[in-house]
């Protein structure tokens, strides 16, 4: 399972900004730069990765045309525990969320907007469908200059929190800290690098479990279509087994 663990930490929660019109200059804060648009509003973007070969993670994402997250779907071939599903009704402002990770199916939970459009507070109960527990699901997010700076997801006695930092409108640093019963259980770092154009070009992660060992990746990014997106990625994975390499693919649909 090692090798998902550079794509999985890209699904989890980088809550997103609002903006007016597809027409404007689009808003590059709105997402994590990994599926983040650089110069045109992304309708759907699939991203595949496949190990020596063999597909083993998908990732489909929906998008308004306003550049928000509609909803995205994270599988992976050989763990249905990391699998997530997540979508928005933005109009009544409702959730669903999936993940046997956390242990919950919510229906129908709640959030709350800004005056900006911002999506600052989740609230959902597990429906007890799937997973026989009553966890409470609830994501606190803090903005600064229109751009979010931190989060904290909470569910049962798992506490995620999240730090972003940012030069003008790109994400250059990300931090996450995972808590158990309010012992810090896994840590993990991402920094992001731009060419010349603004770009993603590169960005490593590290990540450092209860036993001190750590892990991680390092990525780059490639042909960039007329649009100016990523289409290629190569992951270099460190300490995580013998397959070092991941080659990623992303396809993009338009508005």
């Amino acid at each position: 399972m090692n090798y998902l663990l550079p794509l999985y930490f890209f699904l989890l929660p980088f809550v997103l900004l609002g903006c007016d019109s597809a027409k404007k200059p689009i808003n590059r804060t709105m997402n994590n730069p990994f599926i983040s648009s650089y110069s045109r509003y992304i309708k759907k973007q699939v991203i595949k990765s496949e190990v020596d070969g063999l597909l083993v993670s998908s990732i489909i994402v929906q998008h308004t045309n306003t550049g928000k997250i509609l909803s995205n779907h994270a599988k992976y071939t050989q763990s249905n525990t990391l699998e997530r599903r997540h979508n928005v009704d933005y109009e009544n402002k409702k959730f669903n969320l999936y993940s046997p990770l956390l242990g919950i199916n919510i229906t129908e939970g709640d959030f709350i907007l800004d005056n900006n459009g911002n999506i600052i507070e989740l609230n959902g109960v597990n429906d007890g469908t799937i997973f026989k527990n009553n966890y409470k699901y609830r994501q606190i997010s803090t903005y600064k200059d229109n751009k979010i700076i931190a989060s904290i997801e909470e569910v049962n006695d798992l506490k995620i929190e999240n730090k972003i930092h940012w030069q003008n409108a790109l994400a250059i640093n990300s931090e996450r800290s995972y808590y158990k019963n309010d012992h810090l259980i896994i840590y993990m770092q991402e920094n992001y690098y731009y060419n010349s154009k603004e770009q993603l070009d590169k960005s490593e992660m590290y990540i450092v479990f209860p036993n001190k060992k750590i892990a991680g990746s390092k990525t780059f990014y490639s042909q960039y279509n007329e649009y100016g997106d990523w289409t290629k990625a190569i992951i270099h994975r460190i300490n995580q087994g013998p397959n070092n390499l991941v080659i990623t693919t992303r396809e993009i649909e338009y508005w």
